[in-house]
């Protein structure tokens, strides 16, 4: 993660660009302290700045693997039911750390224009 920031993200950010990243410090938190301890990710993660906003797409893990199923042929060993509904509650876990003015989180079963409304919305106020 941090070193992703130094080569990736601090540069741009001090170039005035907007970055948008679709794994960060909440993914560490739900996969790695699946197999690690809690604290110990988020102790590596420590250093990891603070995002202006994190949007959390909130979905049922078994309407998430329907999806899965339907566009793909195969699926990795992160995709399978139970092991999803054990990211998708570390994630639950994970964004109650966020300081609500940082946070967004949207129906990730609604239909994908209106996801897109509600974050298009929330990042022109933030932009």
């Amino acid at each position: 993660r941090l070193d992703h920031v130094v080569s990736e993200v601090a540069p741009r950010l001090s170039a005035g660009v907007t970055v948008v990243s679709d794994r960060y410090v909440c993914s560490s938190l739900a996969y790695q302290a699946q197999d690690c301890p809690a604290d110990w990710v988020r102790a590596i993660n420590r250093l990891a700045p603070v995002p202006d906003l994190c949007v959390f797409l909130r979905l049922n893990a078994g309407v998430a693997g329907r999806r899965m199923r339907s566009s793909r042929q195969s699926r990795d060993i992160f995709e399978r039911l139970a092991f999803q509904r054990l990211v998708a509650a570390a994630y639950e876990r994970a964004v109650r750390a966020i300081p609500r003015s940082r946070l967004l989180v949207v129906d990730g079963a609604l239909p994908p224009v209106e996801v897109f409304a509600r974050m298009q919305t929330r990042l022109e106020k933030l932009l």
